[in-house]
């Protein structure tokens, strides 16, 4: 194969493609049955083969080959993946995350840093191919392949999926399998061990006091930051509430990762969807519209306001659509949680100030 073809892979990874094909089958086609039930469980792949098989513009085949691929340890989490996250009506909500090297002497070779995630609403119909796309976050860098996107399938193979990708240009159709295994198949890695309730005591926070509220309905999670004027936690002043989707367990840990012992928990990963921050006092409101709180000056008692992507004093608040990472440790009836964006926090702190107690 000649060596002066030179494939951008990092873009047919992540679909930043200028156009797409209208022809019937394509992933513009009108007449697809959007997909009802999901095809490919939900959960971390990771990239484990990749060949192409290029032809010329009249269909002759002009060569193929396969590339190899040398994930980095470096990025959590060691390897280049997809985050699959069923959402209903033939969406998935497709994260790239981590890096690595895809090589092949012939075609060359391109690093894909997905350190940033990529994050986008995929619509598949019947057959797994997409009829769709929303982006909801943008990552992996890379630049922009003029490419006219043929198709894009995905299938569920035993153990993992398979993406195939047929692209083209005036000489050349390019058709590229991915081929990806399921991380962290067993069932001790599900959702089920989080379920439920968790909520701490009244704990001291700077000048106030706070309970904090983690509550988890399968792949759904509610957060809460209750802060008070008083020890006892009887006096409301203010809140901070989120919620999160497409909850997924990752890699195991003990607490002697953290400089404990006894004990385990996971790594794990969820969207945003909303960030609010409720005043409940009216000394609160007060002061928060009197400042500029987040930038507001409409505050009112008991009414939450969304925080997302705003700035509230030295910090600024996290945006929806955007993946929070997590680690957490369990002891018992006991949690252990630290939250994170951009990527997995170094630490969790185990002391009575970071416990919540499943109710």
């Amino acid at each position: 194969m000649k060596k002066n073809i030179h494939i951008i892979l990092i873009s047919l990874f992540t679909f930043t493609i200028i156009s797409c094909a209208k022809e019937s089958g394509s992933s513009s086609s009108s007449t697809a049955t959007t997909m009802s039930t999901p095809s490919i469980a939900d959960g971390n792949y990771k990239l484990t083969a990749l060949s192409v098989i290029i032809y010329n513009s009249d269909g002759s085949n002009y060569g193929s080959g396969t590339f190899q691929v040398n994930h980095s340890s470096s990025v959590t989490p060691g390897y280049l993946g997809y985050g699959m996250s069923w959402q209903g009506s033939g969406v998935y909500r497709i994260t790239v995350f981590g890096k690595a090297t895809i090589s092949n002497n012939d075609l060359g070779n391109e690093t894909l840093d997905c350190t940033t995630n990529s994050i986008k609403d995929t619509t598949l119909d019947t057959n797994g191919k997409m009829t769709a796309e929303t982006i909801i976050q943008t990552g992996c860098g890379g630049g922009v392949l003029e490419l006219t996107l043929e198709s894009d399938t995905y299938s569920a193979i035993t153990g993992g999926m398979t993406k195939v990708v047929v692209a083209s240009n005036s000489s050349y159709r390019y058709q590229y399998t991915y081929t990806f295994l399921k991380q962290n198949t067993t069932s001790s890695y599900s959702t089920a061990e989080l379920e439920g309730t968790w909520k701490s005591s009244c704990v001291s926070s700077g000048s106030r006091y706070k309970i904090r509220t983690f509550t988890v309905s399968g792949t759904n999670v509610t957060e809460k930051w209750e802060y008070h004027s008083d020890s006892s936690c009887a006096n409301d002043e203010y809140s901070y509430d989120s919620t999160y989707s497409s909850l997924s367990i990752g890699d195991a840990l003990t607490f002697d990762t953290y400089g404990s012992s006894g004990g385990s928990g996971h790594k794990l990963t969820m969207t945003i969807d909303t960030n609010t921050y409720t005043p409940l006092s009216a000394s609160d409101v007060t002061w928060n519209n009197s400042n500029s709180w987040c930038g507001e000056t409409d505050w009112v008692l008991n009414t939450p306001q969304s925080i997302a992507g705003k700035t509230c004093g030295s910090y600024t608040k996290w945006n929806t659509n955007i993946t929070i990472y997590g680690v957490y440790a369990l002891d018992g009836s006991t949690l252990y949680l630290g939250l994170s964006s951009g990527s997995y926090p170094s630490t969790v702190t185990i002391s009575d100030n970071n416990s919540q107690t499943k109710q």
